[in-house]
């Protein structure tokens, strides 16, 4: 009786971490999602990457490609949570604007590969290679082949400086259109209201002969 209580319970306990397991597998292998303010912090991008290899999905919600690629992408983050100190992310670049100018985004998907203190841009636009073994093959050792390139620094004092002026210009430039625009229209109304008094003083005196006798 208290062999069967003690396997009964023991089968239990194995029971209980696998689900533990399986839950802690299923949290660490979600896709994390990165924006303008987290970025830098959780990939220290340009102080040495200390927390991993990043492997991130620039995309466009209404990208057709993104949009296929996201199950793919989903699966990569299950593979590379394995033990490979590779992390999958995505970042939304209609909304973190900043961090996609950064990395010059210019088109949907963009894919980049941050490790090793440099960016490898997986450049493959064939859907067929978009698959998780050959992303995974390509953070593991394919990036190795390709010369990196130095990850974009944050922008600093200049580029602040340089996006206030640009701002500045785009503010003048409206003030300038607006005031040309008021300008005309307040021409056209002095013209027409000139126009209308040159009429009236101009207009020969009405004769109205009502009220008086006619001289016999």
């Amino acid at each position: 009786m208290m062999d069967s209580v003690a396997l009964f319970g023991s089968r239990n306990i194995v029971v209980r971490g696998f689900w533990l397991l399986l839950l802690f597998s299923i949290v660490h292998s979600e896709v994390t999602v990165l924006t303008d303010k987290t970025f830098e912090h959780q990939t220290q991008s340009s102080t040495g990457q200390t927390t991993g290899k990043w492997f991130i999905k620039f995309y466009a919600p209404w990208c057709g490609h993104c949009e296929r690629l996201a199950p793919t992408w989903e699966a990569l983050s299950l593979k590379a949570s394995e033990g490979d100190s590779i992390i999958v992310a995505n970042v939304d670049c209609t909304v973190e604007k900043a961090v996609c100018k950064r990395f010059s985004v210019q088109s949907y998907p963009t894919l980049i590969y941050l490790a090793d203190r440099k960016m490898f841009e997986y450049e493959d636009t064939k859907l067929a290679n978009w698959s998780v073994d050959v992303f995974f093959k390509f953070a593991t050792t394919g990036y190795k082949s390709l010369d990196g390139k130095s990850v974009p620094p944050l922008p600093g004092w200049g580029e602040f400086t340089k996006e206030l002026m640009d701002d500045l210009d785009h503010i003048l430039i409206l003030r300038k259109n607006a005031a040309f625009v008021i300008f005309s229209m307040g021409l056209t109304i002095g013209f027409l209201f000139g126009y209308v008094i040159l009429l009236l003083t101009t207009m020969p005196p009405s004769t109205n002969n009502k009220g008086k006798t006619k001289e016999e």
